[in-house]
């Protein structure tokens, strides 16, 4: 059966259904638009407009679902204001919108919670993570609604693959910006770690500037070797003997 042959009003109940939402995975719904002149008209009408406007609780301005209006209203309130502006320095407001979606949600695995139900299953399995990952850097929203960048690489030493969260965390009506990962393999987090200036465990894991140039670095394929603990000053410093890479 051809698409075409469809009901009208089916095929707009279709693309009513995949209107994005606050996840702002709108790369993949901008296709949409070339599928065919049914879809491209559909998608420009005022009933599109009207349940962009609902699903989101946003303002019907009467204007065209585009892909610059979805930019404008959707990810700017829901991904832009939401992420620490520090990413900024390392990716631009494109790239970042750009980023392929990732669907992994579970909260309790981002915080390393998930062993206290299943007696570490889900960790030592890296909470089959790797299903979902597509690219090497990806962005995310958990069940909490909190808003993650994704990055995976390689150790080119030991041909071993990694990967890691970077996310907002809420404690003690405190925000900041934090990670997770496999166990002593998170290196973007692990290069931000002071022990000597922020003994407080939560802090510890803040991620700070010098993580941002370490991501920076990784963007770029600059060499980013894995941080060793310094016992004398009590950090994190770049081995120049094992390297890692975006992969």
């Amino acid at each position: 059966m051809n698409i075409n042959d469809l009901p009208y009003e089916l095929h707009e109940q279709i693309l009513v259904h995949i209107l994005p939402n606050k996840t702002c995975n709108i790369e993949e719904f901008k296709n949409y638009f070339l599928v065919n002149k049914l879809w491209y008209k559909i998608l420009n009408s005022n009933t599109m407009m009207s349940a962009f406007s609902f699903k989101n609780e946003i303002k019907n301005e009467n204007e065209k679902v585009t892909y610059y209006y979805l930019i404008n209203r959707l990810c700017i309130e829901n991904l832009m204001f939401k992420i620490n502006p520090l990413f900024l320095t390392v990716m631009t407001y494109n790239n970042i919108i750009k980023l392929p979606f990732c669907k992994f949600t579970c909260s309790n695995c981002i915080d390393g919670l998930c062993h206290l139900k299943d007696s570490g299953q889900c960790y030592r399995h890296n909470h089959l993570i790797f299903k979902y990952i597509t690219h090497p850097i990806m962005r995310g929203i958990d069940d909490l609604g909190r808003i993650y960048i994704l990055f995976c690489y390689k150790n080119l030493n030991t041909k071993l693959y990694h990967y890691e969260f970077i996310y907002n965390k809420l404690i003690n009506d405190d925000i900041f910006l934090t990670f997770s990962g496999q166990f002593n393999k998170t290196y973007i987090g692990m290069i931000s770690e002071n022990k000597e200036y922020d003994p407080d465990y939560i802090y510890e894991r803040e991620i700070n500037i010098c993580s941002f140039r370490y991501m920076k670095k990784l963007i770029y394929s600059t060499k980013c070797g894995v941080p060793v603990y310094d016992h004398i000053s009590q950090t994190f410093n770049e081995s120049d003997k094992e390297y890692i890479t975006l992969y």
